[in-house]
């Protein structure tokens, strides 16, 4: 069994997803979030699923537990899941490519202009994410590097996870963060229609609606949601 997010994850994989370019909410009419619910509501009404939100009660104690066998697993997921898991776990979890790349996450630095020490900001900011820096991080912690010459390296390339199974992550994360297109739109309301999505989903795992009143639902949740 899995948890619900490989649909979400699936729509991430795309330039546009919940937004276009002009910043318009066109969840209902991108094929893309289509494709990504469907794969969803698949599952769901096979009964391949746990009934488990991620992140939410419950979730965390499944990965211990062993209450579902699959979760999609961005490169910053892998330090969540051996901490919740535990050592008891360490090498029975593993990872395996997904059918497609997909951004899921990402860190900001910025420097505030009325700093009092701006340029000293500056020069830190700039250290914290020059490539040497994003690939130790990685090699850390599994945090997959945004700078290309990081991801070449062959810290990153030939990095393993002792953790999981001796999974060759570097070669893994590196290959998906190729496939990822190089522009995607985000749009201020993303993490709000995120959640819509989800909870949609959530109607057809527990059986109270099928997929397309669950679809007409969350359509008409998101429209009240982003105005």
């Amino acid at each position: 069994m899995a948890d619900l997010s490989a649909g979400k994850t699936t729509a991430r994989s795309a330039t546009r997803f919940w937004h276009s370019a002009e910043a318009r909410n066109f969840t209902d009419s991108n094929p893309a979030v289509k494709e990504a619910w469907n794969l969803s509501a698949d599952a769901a009404e096979d009964g391949l699923t746990a009934k488990l939100r991620q992140f939410q009660p419950g979730w965390d104690p499944g990965l211990a537990n062993g209450t579902f066998a699959t979760a999609v697993c961005p490169a910053w997921m892998l330090s969540h899941i051996s901490e919740k898991a535990g050592d008891a776990n360490k090498g029975k979890w593993d990872v395996a490519k997904a059918p497609k790349g997909a951004n899921w996450g990402g860190s900001f630095l910025g420097v505030v202009e009325q700093s009092p020490v701006k340029e000293e900001a500056k020069k830190l900011v700039a250290w914290l994410t020059a490539p040497e820096q994003q690939a130790h991080i990685f090699k850390e912690i599994g945090n997959i590097p945004s700078s290309r010459e990081a991801l070449d390296s062959p810290e990153v390339k030939n990095a393993k996870s002792e953790y999981f199974s001796g999974a060759p992550i570097g070669q893994i994360f590196g290959a998906a963060a190729q496939e990822i297109p190089d522009k995607q739109v985000l749009g201020r309301k993303d993490g709000t229609i995120k959640d819509t999505f989800s909870q949609g989903l959530a109607l057809i795992e527990q059986g109270d609606a099928t997929r397309d009143e669950a679809w007409t639902t969350t359509g008409e949740r998101i429209e009240k949601a982003v105005g």
